[in-house]
């Protein structure tokens, strides 16, 4: 039995179309960076000026509970473009999208409320 060409790869192009894989999601979990990930970051960019010997603007970053502490004006600086000084496009950078990721992720969750 012979079948035009163009049949055949109308009846292919079909199954590929229709099949489960085409629908599938990436299902792969994500997961935001740890502190392990981002001190380096911290450390490389916010250090220098926020440590216990010098802490610009009475901030020092040099712990994750530092970190955590002051997590909302650091999201906030970084994300103005004003921190790191003189590097506004920070908050673009894979770095700075990494930070970003792991403040986000240390905000706590509200409760739902009862139903």
């Amino acid at each position: 039995m012979f079948h035009s060409p163009s049949i055949v790869r109308g009846i292919c192009a079909s199954v590929i179309f229709l099949s489960p894989a085409a629908f599938a999601e990436d299902t792969a979990p994500v997961t935001s960076p740890t502190y392990a990930d981002i001190a380096p970051v911290v450390e490389g960019n916010c250090v220098g000026c926020h440590n216990s010997e010098f802490a610009y603007a009475d901030i020092v970053l040099e712990t994750e509970g530092d970190l955590l502490k002051h997590r909302d004006s650091v999201e906030s600086a970084i994300t103005s473009g004003f921190m790191p000084l003189g590097v506004p496009e920070f908050k673009d950078s894979e770095e700075g999208k990494a930070l970003l990721a792991w403040l986000a992720a240390q905000k706590p969750v509200a409760p739902s409320p009862a139903q």
